[in-house]
């Protein structure tokens, strides 16, 4: 109904309710003039908010779910998570600024204060507009990767889990334009930002989306992965053990076999086959189980990183069998640039 708006629009009335102080955006935000309710039109900057926020979420694992040396050190332990609500709030900015990245926007840098929440939690960045630039883009990576760090305060072991590799990513910029869905998508759903069962679905279904690659495409993709020995670590972990044996049989010289490879595709195989098949556990335990295994690798957001950015080779013509297999990960996470081309049709 809204397709072809392209500036600020007031919505005078849509029967059964008047929505005289409905605005909806050139990107296709809707926002409630609070005014025009009787409401506050107040905003509540990024320090302002932030510092109501808890910072961190742990999950317990017991001896079961830990490598040896972590269960001699302590019998249980806890894997960190940002808070759900800090999650949240992290995703919004990120999802506002890739939005104006995506139309051609760039603030070429911000600071916290300039972070603006309503009080229906919409993000604005109380910044000059420019025309885009992938230098002012890195600009603003750079800014948003400050923001996120400081609220983090100092310490060694601040960061939670993924959640570095976010701000690695954003602090150092990709060598691809910030304006690409792939780019957009790997950032606005960084693995650190989401919820335990989105990271399980995301395992599932790219693991069936893997599946779907020729064998041509299924190699090219495992060459440019960081493969490693994980076989043989992650065997050790007790809960794990069970999994990775559940299907064995005697190779010819006598070895123990498993359907498994020491690769990045055979790993996620293996993640899916663990958070599905192991009931001994809640999921979101057998979670961060995997992510504190993995952790020295950051198995989950490397992989994405992978399969976004680094799979199609920007020097050359991507294959069409490829470029379908990125389309389909880009919509599998969620692409929040639709409501951009919505507007600009």
């Amino acid at each position: 109904m809204f397709a072809g708006v392209r500036e600020l629009v007031s919505l005078i009335s849509i029967r059964p309710k008047v929505l005289s102080y409905y605005q909806l955006q050139k990107d296709s935000m809707v926002y409630i003039n609070p005014r025009l309710r009787g409401g506050s039109a107040g905003r509540k900057n990024w320090d302002d908010v932030i510092i109501t926020l808890n910072l961190y979420h742990g999950v317990a694992l017991p001896w079961d779910l830990l490598l040896p040396y972590q269960s001699k050190i302590r019998p249980a332990m806890k894997v960190w998570y940002l808070d759900h609500p800090l999650q949240v709030r992290c995703q919004k900015v990120l999802i506002y600024l890739g939005r104006k990245h995506y139309v051609g926007i760039c603030f070429g840098g911000f600071t916290s204060k300039q972070i603006l929440f309503d009080a229906d939690g919409n993000v604005h960045i109380d910044a000059a507009p420019q025309e885009y630039s992938q230098g002012l883009a890195l600009f603003d990576y750079g800014a948003v990767s400050g923001i996120f760090d400081d609220a983090l305060g100092a310490g060694i072991n601040k960061y939670p889990t993924y959640f570095y590799n976010l701000i690695n990513f954003l602090s150092n910029g990709p060598a691809v334009d910030c304006r690409s869905k792939a780019v957009i998508a790997f950032v606005t759903n960084h693995v650190s930002l989401l919820t335990y069962s989105r990271r399980i679905q995301i395992t599932a279904v790219l693991d069936m989306l893997l599946t779907r690659l020729s064998e041509d495409d299924s190699e090219a993709l495992i060459a440019i992965l960081e493969n490693f020995y994980w076989g043989s670590r992650l065997e050790k972990v007790p809960a794990m053990y069970h999994t990775y044996f559940f299907h064995w049989w005697y190779g010819r010289d006598g070895t123990i076999c498993t359907p498994y490879k020491d690769n990045g595709v055979s790993l996620l195989k293996f993640s899916n086959n663990f958070f599905k098949h192991h009931n001994g556990f809640p999921l979101e335990q057998r979670d961060a189980a995997f992510a504190l295994a993995t952790k020295h690798k950051n198995y989950l957001p490397q992989l994405l990183f992978s399969i976004l950015i680094t799979f199609k080779d920007p020097n050359k013509p991507c294959p069409p069998s490829v470029q379908a297999f990125i389309d389909e990960v880009i919509e599998m996470l969620g692409d929040h640039t639709v409501d951009c081309e919505i507007a600009q049709t």
